[in-house]
Formats: C-alpha cells, sequence, structure tokens
C-alpha cells in the first residue's frame, strides 16, 4: 500500500457511491431478516441500528482492512488518519482542535 500522504485521494462521488452500495446491502439483509414483521416497530429499527454499528465497526477496523462491500467494489478504503498525521489527531481532533496526551 503507498504512503497515505501520496496515494490518490478518493473524492466525494465515490464515496458517496460506496455509502449507496453499502445502504443497498444492508437494507436487504434487514428486509430480510425481518420478512413479514413491521419495518417500523421499535425492535425492528432497534435491530437495523445494532446491524449498521456492527456492519460499519467491523469492516472499517483492521479486521475488515478498512473496507466495506462497498468500498471494495469501488477499490477505496479508510485508513487510519491518526496514525499518519504529524500531530496524531483524528479527524474529529482537528474538528474541535484537540489532542490526546499521554497523562
Amino acid at each position: 500500500m503507498p504512503a497515505v500522504s501520496t496515494a490518490e485521494k478518493a473524492g466525494w462521488a465515490t464515496r458517496a457511491l460506496a455509502i449507496i452500495i453499502d445502504a443497498i446491502g444492508i437494507i436487504a439483509a434487514i428486509v430480510s431478516s425481518i420478512l413479514g414483521g413491521d419495518p417500523t416497530s421499535t425492535r425492528n429499527q432497534g435491530l437495523a441500528t445494532l446491524f449498521h454499528a456492527v456492519y460499519f465497526t467491523y469492516f472499517w477496523s483492521t479486521a475488515g482492512k478498512g473496507q466495506t462491500l462497498g468500498s471494495r467494489a469501488l477499490n477505496i478504503r479508510v485508513v487510519i488518519w491518526a496514525a499518519f498525521d504529524a500531530q496524531k489527531q483524528g479527524w474529529h481532533d482537528k474538528i474541535a482542535g484537540t489532542y490526546v496526551v499521554k497523562a
């Protein structure tokens, strides 16, 4: 894998398309798992939220190699920003103007 700073960055449209591909797959999985149930019920909404959380946590982690199914289809990946940033800041740190330091 090329260095993060020199790797070609994925644009907005490519990232959006990957999310759409993921959403279609997630919706299909949820619908098939609750087939015949009321999709607006609290139980089914909770199941959908849990499924989303597990799906993205797994695929964006090291175990999933930073690629959801949509990302794999478009050959893009999420990299661990804080590990490669000169200030060791994640995107949320940059937005908030914060740093994580040793106590």
